[in-house]
Formats: structure tokens, C-alpha cells, sequence
């Protein structure tokens, strides 16, 4: 079925495949902070809450995650690389992006 004829791709065909009671509402029920979350400034609307940039929540999390490991294997970097399921170049990245330092 070629697309000859203007408006007969698929985008003209997507309200007849996809009806509203089948879409799925995907706005957050809360943008409140989460462990501490820095916000971006000014991210807010109105009376809204402001909402957590993805990368600084992923960083925060990454950081989490590797602390959690190095300090569940004794700071062997090798093993916590398997843990995460990780290269051990992977993990040393990370630790260097990071500033990560056994305190």
C-alpha cells in the first residue's frame, strides 16, 4: 500500500489505530524532591514544583549506586565493576567523573 496520495501516511493513520481511552496518562503525580535533589532554578510554573533536571538525578543515583558497591566489596574495584555489571574501565570513569573517594 504505497503512500501516493497526500495525508495517507501513517500519521494520518494513527487517530483510527489509537483511540484517547487507550492512551496512558504519563504526567508525574508528584514533583516533589527526592533525597535531596538540587532543582534547576526557575522550574517552576505558577504553582508548580520545580522538577529535577534527568541528568543531575541519574548522577545522583550513579553515585548511589557505585558507593554502595565499592563499599559492599571493601573498595575492590573490580569486584564492585562486576556488581554493577560494569567494565572495571567503565567503573573507573565514573569514579574519576564523579570526584568518588573512599572518605
Amino acid at each position: 500500500m504505497p503512500n501516493s496520495a497526500k495525508g495517507d501516511g501513517i500519521m494520518s493513520r494513527l487517530p483510527r489505530a489509537i483511540s484517547e481511552e487507550h492512551m496512558v496518562d504519563e504526567t508525574p503525580q508528584s514533583t516533589k524532591p527526592i533525597d535531596g535533589v538540587d532543582f534547576l532554578p526557575g522550574g517552576s510554573v505558577g504553582n508548580e514544583e520545580p522538577i529535577a533536571s534527568l541528568r543531575v538525578v541519574r548522577a545522583q543515583v550513579e553515585i548511589k549506586a557505585i558507593l554502595a558497591a565499592l563499599k559492599r566489596t571493601g573498595w575492590n574495584r573490580k569486584q564492585a565493576a562486576r556488581l554493577l555489571k560494569i567494565s572495571y574501565r567503565g567503573l573507573l570513569y565514573k569514579i574519576r567523573r564523579h570526584n568518588i573517594t573512599a572518605a
